[in-house]
């Protein structure tokens, strides 16, 4: 397939301004032989494909076949397949060659045909035009909103071949001022021409600048169109990048809904009589979403919860992939309920537990004094998902003139990572930090190396993965506080829905009351959850685990200074425990080290790559990892 992007790019490359090949053009498409660039453009690639890519092309066996077959039927030229053409465009689209995708469909009507669905899969549509080319038109078209807007309204067609749509918003206000002015209410009419999308995005353009608010920083035209474009039928996934109090409960009418991904967002809600919708309508149809992503997000969570347990949002039983940031001790709290409820088809978890984890050593260049570890105080000490209450609280608010009603939920008491009976893939994105620290009574007071590893924190995750399903009496029964929320800003608390984690001792007897009629109401649980619920018991259970991947973002210097001086001890031997785990089988495919460097945007991509590749190289040459290299347990490769 190499053979045919280098030849579509070549004879690109030799049309005109008016996208026809030139008749007088001779020249070599690396395929080693001369070919006449006179006539058809299709005609002359044909020429140019060797027959095991027409072979590929059509799907045949690997046996000679007559390509002049292809070529000519008497004294007649035939067209390039359009099957093969589609496959060609379909591999420039997913290289993000646009260029080359772009220039093929203006080559001849067949080629404009079968690249233009290619072209316009993706849809970037921003409002703020009159900013840089690079900001305010779509990296596809070229184009701005208003641009847009005129190719769609005049070629209706091209709407129908758009699957991604990418909106970008920025806030014409913010801070005080905010709700003076609305925006994206210029680029609603090009919603309402999608009627195929199957992947909807909403971003926020200002983050950091400002928060953009559903209600109070977008307009009505805008929330009446994207809400209809949302609700489409033809709408699998729905992320949401940056945006605040956006109502998660008109998701319930798009029972298509697959995937829902959500990034800093703090998602509220006018919860309207849950209790009500609950137990009428839960006969009603609900999407069942297989993938599900909540990274940096306040409230998202126990949003999701409560719209699950209340059948009023989309259902996370039959969950199969599951991304989570997990930064704050309510994080370690909120996520068993979801990691219950699909324990039984959860097959690929990702966490990200951020730098607060991590341990702080030294690499003092006196041994006695080298990789002292300083743990800091959120790495709780028992294990991270476990809890000694198996009863939670949900306390739902109904509309501002009602009484609060409780929804008393349950889990499985412990719980614990290795009730996953069907995880195959788990991935943990985790950041090492290089930096300069004073030590304390220093004889010197002089500055010297130190490093933050996430070392202990991948221990207990694995440790807890491997588990046969007890728990260590030795650990303490009390969590370490982590840092509180409003050191760093908390967001805006939510008005509708407010979580209360009420441990199992201290419910009073009229808890335990209200604990009955919710479990009487439910018909005793969702059946969906009770099958889910029913594989976290372990026992000897064997793990399905196919592969464990490490992302490593390493935060270092440039001229690597510290990183030689680290010890990979901790992780090597973590690593080999693990693999010879008796729960671990041999379908367990080893570890992958995923190395990627968190690079400043004014450093140049190639530098970042290079230092990519040495940090790679250090690690393959560590006196821990090498040995597990060599066995087969362990691969080390740059993200890049």
């Amino acid at each position: 397939m190499c053979t045919i992007l280098k030849t579509i790019q070549a004879i690109t490359s030799l049309s005109g301004s008016s996208g026809r090949m030139s008749t007088k053009v001779r020249t070599k498409i690396h395929v080693g032989r001369t070919v006449s660039a006179r006539g058809p453009a299709n005609d002359t690639l044909i020429k140019l494909l060797p027959s095991t890519i027409v072979n590929r092309a059509y799907n045949l066996p690997k046996q000679p076949i007559v390509t002049q077959s292809l070529l000519t039927v008497g004294t007649m030229q035939l067209q390039l397949p359009p099957e093969l053409l589609d496959n060609i465009f379909g591999c420039l689209r997913t290289s993000s060659d646009l260029a080359t995708l772009r220039a093929c469909s203006h080559m001849n009507p067949l080629f404009q045909a079968v690249a233009e669905p290619h072209l316009y899969h993706h849809l970037t549509i921003v409002n703020i035009g009159g900013q840089s080319p690079a900001t305010s038109t779509s990296p596809t078209t070229g184009l701005d909103h208003t641009e847009v807007l005129e190719l769609l309204s005049e070629q209706a067609h091209i709407a129908s071949y758009v699957r991604s749509v990418k909106i970008g918003v920025r806030p014409q206000s913010s801070g005080k001022e905010r709700g003076k002015k609305h925006s994206g209410d210029e680029i609603a009419p090009i919603l309402y021409l999608l009627n195929r999308v199957e992947s909807v995005m909403l971003v926020n353009l200002a983050q950091g600048w400002g928060r953009t608010y559903w209600i109070e920083s977008l307009g009505n035209d805008f929330r009446r169109a994207f809400l209809r474009l949302l609700l489409s039928p033809s709408v699998r996934e729905v992320a949401m990048h940056g945006i605040y109090s956006f109502p998660m409960e008109v998701l319930n009418s798009n029972v298509s809904l697959e995937r829902l991904v959500f990034v800093d967002c703090a998602l509220l809600s006018e919860v309207q009589k849950v209790a009500d919708v609950r137990y009428q309508h839960n006969d009603l149809p609900r999407a069942k979403l297989n993938s599900l992503s909540v990274e940096q997000c306040a409230y998202t969570v126990p949003q999701i919860i409560a719209c699950h347990k209340a059948r009023t949002g989309p259902s996370i039983s039959g969950l199969k992939h599951l991304k989570a940031t997990i930064h704050w001790e309510t994080d370690y709290n909120h996520l068993p309920f979801i990691l219950a409820a699909c324990a039984g088809s959860l097959q690929v978890l990702e966490l990200d537990p951020g730098i607060r984890v991590n341990n702080l050593s030294n690499v003092h260049k006196d041994e006695a004094r080298r990789n002292v570890s300083a743990p800091q105080h959120f790495l709780p000490d028992k294990p991270l998902f476990f809890s000694t209450s198996s009863q939670f609280q949900l306390v739902l608010p109904l509309s501002s003139s009602s009484s609060s009603t409780r929804t008393l939920l349950s889990l499985p008491s412990p719980f614990l990572l290795s009730s996953l009976s069907s995880l195959k893939h788990l991935k943990l994105h985790v950041v090492l930090r290089t930096s300069e620290y004073c030590l304390l009574n220093a004889p010197d007071d002089q500055p010297i190396g130190a490093y933050s590893s996430p070392f202990e924190w991948i221990r207990k995750v694995l440790q807890e993965i491997a588990s046969d399903g007890s728990v260590d009496p030795r650990l303490p029964t009390k969590r370490l506080r982590p840092p509180s929320m409003s050191t760093i800003g908390s967001p805006t608390s939510p008005t509708s829905l407010i979580l209360q984690l009420i441990a199992e001792d201290a419910e009073d007897a009229e808890d335990a009351e209200d604990a009955e009629d919710a479990e009487d109401a439910e018909d005793a649980e969702d059946a969906e959850d009770a099958e889910g619920n029913a594989t976290c018991s372990v026992g000897s259970q064997s793990l399905p685990l196919e592969q464990l991947t490490l992302e490593f973002a390493f935060d270092v210097d440039s001229d690597l200074d510290t990183l030689p001086d680290i010890s990979w001890a901790p992780l090597a031997s973590t690593l080999s425990a693990f693999g010879s785990s008796s729960r671990v089988t041999s379908s367990f495919e080893g570890t992958l080290i995923r190395v990627a460097v968190i690079w400043d945007e004014e450093h140049d991509h190639n530098s970042r790559v290079v230092l990519e590749n040495q940090i790679v190289q250090l690690l393959k040459d560590d006196e821990h990892l090498s040995p597990l290299i060599l066995a087969g347990l362990l691969r080390v490769e740059e993200s890049s």
